[in-house]
Formats: structure tokens, C-alpha cells, sequence
């Protein structure tokens, strides 16, 4: 899936020495499934260029490598925001432990390890080879909830300006659903430093059958109370400054069946719907498998849904715009 890393400023100029930073240029990124915390908040590319130019021991080539390296990771997007609390009279490694006892990381990459520390890779070749606690998966199975859904794709709604929800049995009417599009949307705002999304998108299908009901007249009719439902309630779900639009699919059944969360950069599938599932009899929930979408198939997938010409056509979509106040 997609995972938090902390990388110490050091740690990248280690790598440029040892000939490593393929880490940066091919191992990190969304469709990697490994981000890096934006630590301290707002000032890593800050600390990390300053350590840059400050460098002597580098030659030219391996300078430059390492400055494009670094462009690179900001066009791809690469940091995550991180308000964990800061100390200047402690070293980067310091906050950075107690960050993670707060608000795990996936793992820390530093130069140097505190005895008994099994957070800590230490070096830039254990890093060229995928130390373990590197190595991420494609997929999680995960239980069919609104938190742990969420908890799954936060560190991409958390970079996301675009974000796009593909259920076709989607319905504001169901709590199920609004729960966790609730989470969502608090996920994606949650350690925040760049401006609230601009755009939210929930695409369904419009389901009927003339032999066995409903008909598409009821179909329709049942369309416009989730237009209604959408208008009065979820606006105050969603903060100033986004937009959201619920639009209708008309296309065979066969055709769009599959669950998707996707923004302008990357996305992940659900196996289950992404609604919440009710608890059962003996009070546990089903689980739905939640996979990364590698580049090829995210491109079909935006196509199909949401390209200029979309395979499955558009035919209706209500907008609105969101009123919540969020705290700066």
C-alpha cells in the first residue's frame, strides 16, 4: 500500500556518497508505496538543500545528481505534511523518535542508530537493497470499516488536490456510505499544509433491470432523492474552498462493477464496496482487499471514468459546494 517514511536530511547526502540515490529516483513515490514526512513541518527540503550547498566532499557529478534528485521529488510529489511537535535542542534523529512512539512511521532512515533500536535503517547500501522494513506491499486485507478504509489511503488524500470515489452502488441516502465518506474527507485534511481539496467526485451507476425492478423510471426517481440528500447534507461534510459532484453513469452492469479511490497522481482499489460494513452477529465485520494501482492501469482506468470521452457515459451530476469552517 502507501506507507510514511522519515528521512533524515544526513541520510540523503550518505546516499549520494555510497552511489544510492536510485532510492530516491525509482523507489520512492506514490506508485512506489513509499512517501516521505514532510519533517520538521514544512522545513525537510529547506534543511536537506542547506546540507547540499554546505557539502564539500561531493564532486560536481555526484552534486548534480543529487540536486536533480531532489527537484525530482518535489514534482513527483513525493512529500508527505508531518506536524509532529519539533525540539531545535534535540537532533533530527531524537525528534524523529519520539514523532514515531506519537504517530508511527513506516520505518526512519538516518545515519546513525540509538543501541537496541529496531526503527532505524542505517545504511544507504541497506537501503539500495530494500532493507525489510522498506519493502511495502501492493495489497492489505483489511477490515470493512470507515476508519481503517480510510487509515489505508490517507497518505494520498493527504497530497491529492483531485479526488475521485467510484462505487456503483454509491447512495448518500445509506449511512454506510456517508460514514465513510466522512472519513475520507477528514483523512485527506488531516496534517494538511497545502489548500483543502478543490475537487471531490463520487461516480455511480444507474441501476436497473425492466424484467425484475427496479425499472429505470423508479431507477430515476430514486436518483433524485440521492440529489436531494446530497444537497442538504453533505456540504456542511465538506470543507470551504471544495467543490464536490455527484455524478450518474448509465452503462451495463458488467461494465462498471469494480470500487476505486483515485486522485491526480495514483490510486487504490477496493475489493468490497466502500461503504462501511454493519457489524454481524457476533459483532465482527467483513474484510475487503485494498490494492495500488500501478501506472498502467491507472490510465485505463481514468479513461474509463473520468478521460474527456469517458467509456461509461455521463448523464447526470448534481454539485455543491462545501461550508465547513476547518482550523487553520
Amino acid at each position: 500500500m502507501i506507507f510514511e517514511f522519515a528521512l533524515e536530511p544526513e541520510f540523503v547526502i550518505a546516499l549520494a556518497k555510497s552511489e544510492r540515490l536510485d532510492f530516491l529516483n525509482e523507489r520512492l513515490g506514490m506508485k512506489e508505496g513509499r512517501l516521505i514526512a514532510d519533517f520538521p513541518k514544512e522545513d525537510w527540503c529547506g534543511r536537506t538543500w542547506k546540507l547540499v550547498l554546505e557539502e564539500t566532499t561531493l564532486d560536481e557529478i555526484d552534486r548534480k545528481s543529487l540536486e536533480e534528485a531532489l527537484v525530482s521529488l518535489d514534482k513527483r510529489r513525493v512529500l508527505l505534511p508531518r506536524s509532529s511537535e519539533w525540539s531545535e535542542a534535540d537532533s533530527w534523529l531524537v525528534n524523529a523518535l519520539r514523532a514515531d512512539e506519537e504517530d508511527p512511521f513506516q520505518a526512519i532512515l538516518a545515519t546513525t542508530c540509538p543501541d537496541g533500536c529496531d526503527r532505524v535503517v542505517q545504511s544507504p547500501v541497506e537501503a539500495g537493497r530494500t532493507h525489510p522494513l522498506l519493502k511495502v506491499t501492493e495489497e492489505r486485507r483489511i477490515e470493512r470499516s470507515a476508519d481503517r478504509m480510510a487509515q489505508r489511503v490517507e497518505p494520498m488524500l493527504r497530497l491529492a488536490s483531485r479526488i475521485y470515489l467510484i462505487d456503483p452502488w454509491w447512495d448518500p441516502r445509506n449511512e454506510r456510505f456517508a460514514e465513510t465518506f466522512r472519513a475520507f474527507v477528514s483523512a485527506a485534511l488531516r496534517k494538511r499544509k497545502r489548500a483543502v481539496p478543490s475537487l471531490i467526485e463520487v461516480h455511480r451507476r444507474l441501476s436497473y433491470n425492466e424484467e425484475t425492478g427496479p425499472t429505470r423510471a423508479a431507477a430515476l426517481l430514486a436518483w433524485e432523492d440521492m440529489k436531494r440528500k446530497w444537497r442538504e447534507e453533505f456540504p456542511g461534510i465538506l470543507p470551504r474552498g471544495t467543490t464536490a459532484r455527484l455524478v450518474l453513469h448509465e452503462c451495463p452492469r458488467r461494465l462498471f462493477h469494480d470500487r476505486y479511490v483515485l486522485t491526480e497522481f495514483g490510486g487504490v482499489q477496493f475489493s468490497a464496496g466502500t461503504d462501511e460494513e454493519e457489524h454481524g452477529e457476533e459483532g465482527t465485520r467483513s474484510k475487503t482487499h485494498v490494492h495500488r494501482i500501478d501506472e498502467a492501469a491507472y490510465s485505463d482506468i481514468w479513461h474509463e471514468y473520468l478521460g474527456t470521452n469517458p467509456v461509461h457515459a455521463q448523464v447526470d451530476k448534481e454539485t455543491i459546494e462545501g461550508t465547513r469552517e476547518v482550523g487553520r
